[in-house]
């Protein structure tokens, strides 16, 4: 059987989340049935990244939408690489990609599909990108399809659940107390972590306050994992240290940005999630191949992962009922260890980057069809 070419289009070249699933979801794609070129937007390192697993990569500078030539010539450019790699489907990542790659595929006819990392919301161009035709839209969870399909309702909105690399989470390589030690944290301290962007909507400013407020007296530490990313609110790192100030600042320890954050996860017994309408929750299940036992609030994607009271918690996403479960798990009242096993069972059964990569080759066939 003849592979499918794909055109994959990206409108960012640095690791963001939507990102990291893109490049995780090629690493696994069976190349003896699929092949693929990717096209960045822009210059960034996940141009070199994509050569590195021997995918052909180039960069059309788009410039901004507003730039009626530079539109015209992108598109353009991917109609001329569609005839000239026989592309069977346009694939674009994310909607500002698929306002692109939509017309371009539309005007070879050709198939179309396009990746929705969010909830959607009645952002211009998530209305924009839901009008241009495609064969599919692909949502990591059932909210996100939910919200979508009130925007393209005649059309093919597909669930596409995302995947861990257990490669990267769990493997243990170091000891609770060498990771602990490493960072100069007490080996009997109970740990909590926060890994995300710090971006309001993340809400890590609630999880400050709450860790304030239970830990105030107690052996504990918070570890606050990530940074500022694409230059988005990033006077918010600082109000966040401010806050820290208000309780011990140093058991909240800031580490920024990590590439492996999964040797940093050896070191805590928890791990908290605040977002409040979460799209999926990759950091979750992470954390749960990690067997971190997860706290996150009790809608959106996080509902659809975690059985709450089994492989993990779900809150109301109040602060007062996140301090509660901080304070039992300082007291020592969950099994976080038996909690932490189950949820790393959880992952492994349904949220492999081999579950992932399965979906979306799933889903490409699907369209053909």
């Amino acid at each position: 059987m003849q592979a499918t070419n794909l055109l994959i289009l990206s409108p960012v070249a640095e690791r963001g989340g939507a990102e990291r699933v893109m490049v995780d979801t090629l690493k696994y794609l069976n190349r003896s049935k699929f092949h693929a070129k990717i096209v960045f937007f822009e210059q960034g390192s996940l141009v070199e990244e994509m050569r590195s697993l021997g995918y052909a990569a180039e960069v059309l500078d788009a410039g901004r939408l507003r730039d009626v030539g530079i539109y015209v010539r992108v598109v353009g450019a991917l109609r001329g690489l569609i005839r000239q790699d026989a592309i069977d489907v346009v694939v674009s990542w994310m909607p500002k990609a698929h306002l692109y790659g939509g017309i371009a595929a539309l005007l070879e006819g050709k198939k179309s599909i396009w990746w929705q990392h969010m909830i959607p919301k009645p952002h211009w161009m998530d209305r924009i990108a839901s009008k241009i035709p495609a064969h599919g839209v692909l949502c990591p969870s059932r909210v996100s399809k939910h919200f979508q399909e009130k925007l393209t309702p005649k059309k093919r909105v597909m669930l596409n659940n995302l995947g861990v690399d257990l490669e990267q989470f769990g493997s243990k390589v170091h000891s609770v107390s060498d990771a602990r030690a490493k960072m100069g944290l007490r080996e009997d301290a109970v740990v909590f972590a926060f890994v995300g962007r710090l971006q309001r909507w993340k809400r890590p400013d609630v999880v400050i306050r709450a860790f304030n407020e239970a830990a105030r007296g107690k052996n504990a530490y918070l570890l606050i994992i990530g940074g500022t990313l694409f230059g988005l609110e990033q006077e918010f790192e600082q109000e966040l240290k401010q806050l820290a100030e208000v309780g011990d600042p140093s058991k909240v320890i800031f580490l920024g940005h990590q590439k492996d954050v999964g040797a940093i996860l050896e070191a805590a017994d928890t791990v908290v999630h605040a977002s409040l309408m979460e799209p999926f929750g990759m950091v979750i299940i992470e954390s749960m191949a990690a067997q971190k036992a997860v706290i996150a609030v009790g809608q959106g994607g996080p509902v659809e992962i975690i059985t709450n009271g089994d492989d993990g918690f779900l809150y109301d996403g109040s602060q007062q009922q996140l301090v509660h479960l901080m304070g039992r798990i300082l007291d020592g009242q969950l099994p976080l260890e038996e909690m932490g096993r189950k949820a790393r069972l959880t992952v492994e059964k349904k949220f492999t980057v081999t579950h992932m990569a399965e979906r979306f080759e799933s889903n490409i066939r699907f369209i053909l069809n």
